[in-house]
Order: structure tokens, then sequence, then C-alpha cells
């Protein structure tokens, strides 16, 4: 089946997707959130960091009068905060600590840096938590470079000609289908852009 589609979506809610013979397209996305130093700590202090109501209230810092708010979110990041609440890792990224969850639920709770002398710090969600059983669906595929794509059709999707079918794509199209599974085999496209769609409600 040849096809060339309009693009029809923005790819504001859209991951990159890696073919497989094997396995269907996973939706899990774990949480992450992101905490900026926008002062850096000028005393050595113990600060409480609370991750979705949980808190870890042992993070040691130190007096970085001399130093940079990089500094202080290194310090941060060192600590282990697999324990807080059902896990996350840390991971400083210049002035900035990326906490990810190490679980695929949402996290709705309170994200502070609290109990601290000098350092202060701003919070931001980057990635929100997404898995199979919100009722989040691959609704479409973006095809960067052209060619053909064999999928396996979402359950419940009548389509004709079975429920794994190939494609004939154009560079720069969006193949708007309810899939589940790209394969290897039978897909010379790449580049390929899975969108998420909600089908709940």
């Amino acid at each position: 089946m040849s096809l060339r589609s309009q693009p029809i979506l923005q790819a504001t809610n859209a991951f990159p997707v890696v073919p497989d013979d094997t396995n269907p397209i996973s939706l899990d996305r774990a949480e992450v959130e992101t905490l900026t130093i926008t002062v850096k700590s000028t005393d050595a202090d113990t600060i409480t960091i609370t991750l979705d109501d949980d808190t870890k209230t042992d993070v040691v810092v130190t007096d970085q009068t001399a130093g940079t708010v990089n500094d202080t979110a290194d310090e941060i990041a060192a600590h282990d905060f697999s324990a807080v609440g059902n896990g996350w890792t840390a991971v400083a990224v210049d002035d900035t600590v990326v906490f990810t969850s190490l679980e695929t639920l949402a996290h709705e709770g309170t994200f502070t840096l609290s109990a601290a002398t000098s350092a202060v710090g701003t919070w931001a969600q980057t990635t929100q938590a997404r898995n199979n059983a919100t009722g989040a669906k691959v609704v479409a595929l973006y095809i960067t470079v052209g060619g053909t794509i064999k999928v396996k059709m979402a359950a419940g999707v009548n389509a004709v000609g079975g429920d794994n079918i190939s494609y004939t794509v154009d560079s720069g199209t969006w193949l708007p289908i309810l899939v589940s599974q790209v394969y290897t085999t039978g897909t010379t496209a790449t580049g390929i852009i899975a969108q998420i769609g909600n089908l709940n409600g």
C-alpha cells in the first residue's frame, strides 16, 4: 500500500521508534523533574529535598562562597535518592539537578528544596510520566526518511489487509494509523517518530 499524507499533527508528545520484530512499542516514560540552583550554598549546610511529598533530610552541601551554583548542584546530585518514595536518580547538568523517577507513574505531589540557610533553587517538570495503563496510544507515525514500513495495527483496529500491513511512505510524511509495533523486517524507512494520543474518554 502506498500512502502520501500531509503533516496533520504536531509532535508535542512524540518520541523516536526503534523498529523491533519481537517487542511492541513501549509507551512507558518516567517522570523527570529538574531543580535549577539559582543561589549557591554559602554555608556548610544540611538541606531537605522533597520529591513528590517524600523527603530526604540529610543532603549535605558545603560552603561554596568561592564556588558556583554548578558546584552546589553537583553536591546535591551526589546523594542517593533511590530510597526516596519509590526511588529517583539524580544527575547534575551545569546548574541543574535532573531527577528521574524509577517508575512510570505520575507524580503530582510537592517538590522543594528547604531547610537551606543560603541555597535556593527552582523546580520544573520537564517530562511527564506515561505508561500503558493511562490509555495512551500511538495515533500516528512521522517518517523522516521515506521507504517502506511494516507495522502491526493496534488491538481493535479492523484494517483492510489484516493486522500486519506494509506501507510505502515518502520522506517528511505523517502516517495517521493506530499501531502497536513497527517491525525491523520489512522496514526501510528511518527516523520514525511516534505521535501519542489518549483514546480514553
